[in-house]
């Protein structure tokens, strides 16, 4: 990741921990002990692999006569190609880990490794200190001292092991929770982890109550209606020597007229012209025309009025079931984010790309694209197309 590696982020505990409430408002999950020990399983099954022709052509060797080694030659060359690929193998499982916090079990089992402190990779000599112990564990308590340093996550606080504590780092399940090396969908839960909640409105009596014009403004709250303006206005006219205002009853509405009111129908609105189109990187076309629900498979909220449903292929997953809601105004189109896995954002014709916060809105000119998570629309007016 781009992150720093030393970057101390909030959510670690005085005693170098993770706060379990931080890490769970992020989405991030404890990885489970039986894929950590199926994880370790087959990443000691392929070293045992490769290690296996040393293991049975060198005894063999030992024994052969001085008058036979020509003949033991093709023998030592298959050991000395068993002994240079098991080094690389480790060399390499050693640098993955470090810096991309992944072994192939760990890539297998859904783990990862990442820096208890800062989220990030785990790094190349905090790992490289870590593989020593357990190496040096393993020589002097043959298998076992191995074995029960990594069986200590069992017993270990947050599931580390006492290997985990050396090198500073934290095995969690990107499987059923959040992977931190996705940097956009970790600056996405730390954004709605500390948006600070819209302000409550205040509330205002009903002049349609009766509650006289001093009762509206006795709150001292600023006026957001023209006629509760109006009749601040005449209030103060009064409080400074005018004349009285006289009170008058409200005019009753005939039953007929009343009638009339309630059946009128309402006004219609003048309903838009353009239709948008977003092009898929795939080069799949969607039209849009009004408001509609953009996602794998997508669904309304409850209670809210129906939309249309656009349903986009997506077989890596990237796009949520339901990721975003689109409308389509006067210069291009708007789009908020309904909380997907993998954000949303849209980039200008400049390049330069802005992410969606989940529940705002944001505009997207002819022109310019939007990302659903990892695929890019472009945004077009269809009747401009050729």
């Amino acid at each position: 990741m781009e992150s720093n590696e030393g970057e101390q982020l909030p959510g670690v505990l005085p005693n170098g921990l993770p706060d379990p409430e931080y890490a769970a408002s992020l989405g991030i999950v404890d990885a489970p002990i039986g894929r950590r020990a199926l994880s370790a399983i087959i990443d000691g099954a392929v070293l045992a692999v490769l290690a296996l022709p040393a293991i049975i052509i060198v005894p063999g060797l030992a024994l052969d006569n001085v008058g036979e080694i020509a003949a033991s030659l093709p023998r030592a060359a298959l050991v000395l190609a068993g002994v240079i690929l098991l080094n690389a193998v480790v060399i390499i499982q050693v640098i993955l880990h470090g810096l991309k916090g992944v072994t192939l079990g760990k890539a297998v089992t859904g783990i990862r490794s990442v820096n208890v402190s800062s989220l990030t990779r785990p790094g190349f000599w905090r790992i490289v200190l870590r593989d020593i112990v357990l190496y040096f564990s393993g020589v002097v308590v043959p298998l076992l001292g191995a074995v029960v340093m990594m069986m200590s996550a069992v017993w270990g606080a947050r599931g580390r092991s006492w290997l985990d504590t050396i090198g500073s780092n934290w095995m969690i399940d990107v499987r059923h929770g959040l992977n931190p090396y996705d940097q956009k969908a970790l600056r996405l839960a730390r954004k709605k982890r500390d948006a600070s909640p819209a302000a409550e409105a205040p509330s205002f009596p009903s002049l349609a109550t009766g509650a006289s014009p001093a009762e509206v403004l006795a709150s001292g709250a600023r006026s957001r209606s023209a006629v509760v303006g109006g009749f601040a206005s005449l209030s103060s006219f009064a409080s400074e020597g005018g004349p009285p205002i006289p009170s008058r009853a409200p005019t009753p509405v005939p039953a007929e007229a009343s009638r009339h009111l309630v059946s009128s129908p309402p006004v219609p609105t003048v309903p838009h012209t353009r239709v948008a189109v977003l092009v898929s990187d795939d080069g799949r076309r969607y039209d849009v025309d009004g408001e509609a629900l953009l996602g794998r498979n997508p669904e309304s909220k409850q209670g809210e009025p129906p939309l249309s449903l656009i349903s986009i292929g997506d077989p890596s997953f990237s796009i949520s079931k339901t990721h975003a809601v689109v409308g389509v105004d006067d210069n291009g189109v708007w789009i908020e984010d309904r909380n997907s896995s993998n954000g949303t954002s849209v980039v200008g014709a400049d390049g330069v790309e802005a992410e969606v916060l989940p529940g705002t809105r944001a505009h997207a000119p002819w022109g310019s694209s939007i990302m659903l998570g990892h695929r890019r629309f472009d945004v077009r007016e269809r009747e401009n197309e050729r």
